[in-house]
């Protein structure tokens, strides 16, 4: 009977790390998937289930473009942006080399030096240079448009 108690406070223990202390010691902050416990029980449990609308809701997946963001200039005929995690990603039906030649005579207007030397061997990204930030840009193929891609990488 020892023994079996034995198991069972080394099983609590070991549950009790796994879960309250290995996600603290995350070095990233990013947040670790634990699995779910479930209790059994003899009552029923009331769920709360959404039922069904006639007419579906819609959620925009993306808004009108800036004129801006984060005072990075954005085309005048993007159709649509997001901002998202850090990034922003808009439309455009433009080409890729006229939204390249847009990037690079703007920004440099405003003081970003191109990096060349960390640019992908395609025209269709861009990597500007301040003071110790960095902004790289995606230009992307998607249908008949482009998507394009901005995001920041402080130094």
């Amino acid at each position: 009977m020892k023994n079996v108690q034995k198991k069972q406070i080394v099983i609590i223990v070991v549950s009790f790390l796994v879960v309250f202390l290995l996600p603290s010691c995350s070095s990233t902050g990013q947040m670790i998937a634990m699995p779910t416990i479930f209790l059994k029980t003899e009552l029923p449990v009331s769920t709360n289930t959404p039922q069904p609308t006639a007419a579906p809701t819609e959620t925009p997946e993306t808004m009108p473009a800036l004129t801006s963001w984060n005072e990075i200039p954005i085309p005048p005929d993007a159709i649509s942006g997001r901002d998202a995690f850090g990034e922003y990603k808009f439309i455009t039906s433009s080409p890729a080399r006229i939204i390249t030649a847009f990037y690079k005579q703007e920004m440099a207007k405003l003081g970003w030096e191109i990096r060349g030397d960390m640019m992908a061997s395609t025209s269709s990204d861009l990597v500007f240079i301040k003071e110790n930030t960095y902004v790289f840009f995606l230009i992307k193929a998607e249908d008949d448009k482009n998507a394009v891609y901005i995001h920041f990488v402080q130094n």
